[in-house]
């Protein structure tokens, strides 16, 4: 990875990053865990490696993008749930400058049905609270929360169609 980020930094016209972002992206998309799981662990390094650039900012901006980075590791917290760790990873290091936004604002744009949102936040945030290096992290962004981002979300999940569903018993 080393290389792929010198280059990506070296690189003036500034296109080569998109490509590569992109390119990793597919991975994502695998059906192999494998693949996915090494994806995640690419992606992780990269924005590891370029945390000391501005370039992080142009990886925040593709990941949050329509279409872009988020949406695939959406579908694949979805489709390989039991790599959550090393998803959070690469989430963490990409998003190492918008935590808060990431688990407040960008996740509830993949994750639409409020259950949906609570189901995946809760498998990120557990191993996010176990990490010990990720703790700080946890208690800088996303405890200190205000009060009226959890009765927006409450109220959310209330008035949506799913939480009726979610609530109807069969007698």
């Amino acid at each position: 990875m080393k290389h792929i980020s010198e280059l990506i930094i070296q690189d003036q016209s500034g296109k080569s990053l998109s490509i590569c972002l992109q390119a990793f992206k597919t991975g994502l998309n695998s059906k192999s865990e494998e693949i996915a799981q090494w994806t995640c662990k690419i992606f992780a390094k990269l924005a590891f490696e370029l945390s000391d650039t501005k370039l992080l900012e142009e990886v925040w901006r593709w990941f949050t993008a329509e279409n872009g980075g988020l949406f695939a590791f959406g579908n694949c917290i979805k489709t390989h749930s039991s790599i959550v760790l090393y998803i959070l990873t690469a989430l963490m290091q990409i998003s190492r400058n918008n935590m808060t936004e990431l688990f407040s604002f960008e996740l509830k744009r993949v994750f639409t049905q409020p259950l949906e949102y609570l189901e995946n936040l809760s498998l990120l945030l557990k191993p996010l609270t176990e990490m010990k290096h990720a703790q700080d992290e946890v208690n800088k962004f996303i405890l200190p929360l205000s009060p009226k981002f959890y009765l927006k979300f409450f109220f959310e999940m209330i008035f949506s169609n799913n939480f009726v569903d979610f609530c109807e018993f069969d007698y």
